[in-house]
């Protein structure tokens, strides 16, 4: 039996949970997106302490930024995933991730050094927006 059967739930709107938890995108083709806060359509996690939280949320976030789930989705107009093939797929990840237990950790940082060159990249087209705009609002007083 797969241990995390009892941890993946769907959730269900006005339940709050007590212990550490995040929301999982079950619809949609962000399907295994990791969320901090509910939404319509997803699964929760229901884990034991912190550590595990963030272990799997982390788990979750790669996969999902890495398409695994993409094979798994059915459905023709909106796609969505099945809680037991989603159970299957993470707890399979898990297990190829405990082999090489670094592996995740150089993930991380690899992430973030990634996240941290898609913030300055994010910076530095706003800025090339706003010269331009600058630039037509120059060119255009100087006309008239």
């Amino acid at each position: 039996m797969n241990a995390l059967q009892n941890k993946i739930k769907c959730h269900r709107y006005g339940n709050l949970y007590q212990q550490p938890h995040f929301f999982i995108l079950n619809k949609g083709l962000n399907t295994g997106k990791p969320l901090a806060n509910w939404c319509p359509n997803c699964f929760v996690f229901l884990a034991d302490s912190y550590r595990e939280r963030e272990h799997f949320y982390t788990l979750c976030k790669a996969l999902w930024v890495g398409g695994y789930f993409r094979p798994l989705l059915i459905g023709s107009v909106i796609p969505y995933i099945r809680i037991d093939e989603f159970t299957m797929a993470l707890h399979h990840a898990n297990i190829n991730l405990n082999q090489a237990p670094d592996k995740l950790v150089k993930i991380i940082h690899y992430f973030n050094e990634l996240d941290k060159q898609e913030e300055s990249l994010k910076k530095q087209f706003t800025l090339i927006h706003q010269v331009r705009q600058l630039m037509v609002q120059k060119m255009l007083k100087k006309q008239s």
